[in-house]
């Protein structure tokens, strides 16, 4: 059922019962004529079986429940409307009969039906495949957090202006010793929904801010940005966590950069914004990623105190072939100076497309254009033997109050 538990939320636990045995009698008329059986299964959830039928049979049972549920309930004299959406498994099309199974096939598609905004959805043999490759996954990353597999690879920011190396992006990996190199957006969506997410972003700062003073005991003393989830910023004492992980360091706080969304200020905004000054009052430096592609708003925009607005690559590769993309990539650099904030460009493929941005004002640039992201010796490296100065004192960058 759609709304459930928002509405006994608001009319209390003893509107429970009544409106569960309301549901049940209409499921029970919609089933009655095709002689299935009607199951409650767990809190807003039913079942109907429908022996011996054809699928389009079982198809036209599942529209007509659904139907049947969208009228209003009259609970308390009040009416309630709550909808629904399903999901439909079924034998033997689908090919294992075992009665347990059928019914997670049938829940999965619910599910699916729910997140895709339908109202309902056949089982699908790719999904639940997809379902257990991401179970498989999470499973094997809570003991990778206790081995040497996850990596953080650095991509350089070059600054336009001076021709300096002016950051590193630290940029996470999962090595995995079958399954090979599993980049983040197969892995870290999944751990946003669990607790995992936590211990994960942990053990990232933990290691970015050691490869920091290796980067220092080679003479590079340049930020580092770590990618921050949304989920990090709604735990009471993420802020604390991350300035002692500084402290414990020894190094100064200007030297680590936190990137994060737009959308990580979305759910809750008054407390984001409480972290985020915690943060940049004891000196580390903000960044919002992938501007452009988020749902904030300018007002959320100006409270932040951020230092730096870094535009998404979808914009910036495409900018030189495609008008919508320049006007775009421009209008974000100006939004972004007329705010007094820096700005990176992402995804600087050539030389043609940093040629532009240095035009245009934009103050950094990071892409294949630049550099490929690089492991830590790898980026030592490529920062003492490439043409670009490098050798700079960091400089702490000032933001808003």
């Amino acid at each position: 059922m759609d709304n459930y538990q928002d509405t006994i939320s608001a009319l209390g636990l003893t509107a429970e019962r009544p409106l569960l045995q309301a549901i049940a009698e209409r499921l029970r008329n919609a089933a009655a004529a095709s002689n299935s059986t009607v199951f409650h299964i767990h809190d807003d959830h039913f079942a109907l079986i429908l022996p011996q039928r054809s699928r389009r049979e079982a198809l036209q049972l599942t529209q007509a429940a659904i139907d049947c549920l969208q009228a209003p309930f009259p609970v308390y004299n009040i009416p309630v409307y709550l909808g629904a959406h399903a999901g439909l498994s079924s034998f033997p099309f689908h090919e294992q009969d075992e009665p347990a199974r059928l019914l997670t096939k049938t829940w999965l598609a619910m599910h699916q039906a729910s997140h895709s905004g339908r109202r309902y959805r056949s089982y699908d043999r790719r999904s639940d495949d997809t379902s257990l490759h991401t179970a498989e996954l999470l499973g094997g990353l809570q003991g990778t957090l206790e081995q040497d597999q996850l990596r953080l690879f650095y991509q350089p920011k070059f600054d336009l202006e001076t021709g300096r190396l002016s950051g590193m992006e630290a940029l996470l990996r999962w090595e995995h010793p079958t399954r090979g190199r599993i980049p983040p957006d197969t892995f870290i969506p999944q751990t946003e929904r669990t607790g995992l997410i936590h211990p994960l972003t942990r053990r990232v700062v933990e290691q970015a801010l050691a490869d920091l003073a290796t980067f220092r005991a080679h003479g590079l003393a340049m930020p580092v940005s770590v990618n921050i989830s949304a989920r990090n910023f709604l735990e009471p004492d993420f802020a604390e966590d991350v300035l002692a992980m500084v402290h414990a360091s020894g190094l100064p706080p200007c030297a680590l950069e936190l990137e994060f969304t737009e959308s990580a200020i979305m759910s809750e905004p008054d407390e984001v914004i409480a972290a985020l000054n915690r943060l940049t009052a004891a000196g580390l430096a903000l960044s919002i990623d992938d501007f452009g592609t988020g749902y904030s708003s300018l007002a959320y925009l100006k409270r932040m105190p951020v230092t730096t607005l870094k535009i998404d690559q979808t914009f910036v590769r495409q900018m030189l072939e495609q008008p919508v993309d320049a006007q775009i990539t421009r209008a974000s650099i100006s939004l972004a100076h007329d705010l007094g904030l820096k700005v990176v460009a992402e995804g600087a493929e050539d030389t043609a497309t940093l040629d532009a941005l240095r035009a245009w004002g934009c103050n950094a640039a990071q892409g294949y254009g630049v550099a490929r992201p690089m492991l830590l010796d790898a980026a030592i490296a490529w920062a003492e033997d490439c043409g670009i100065e490098s050798r700079v004192q960091a400089r702490c960058a000032t933001h808003r109050g």
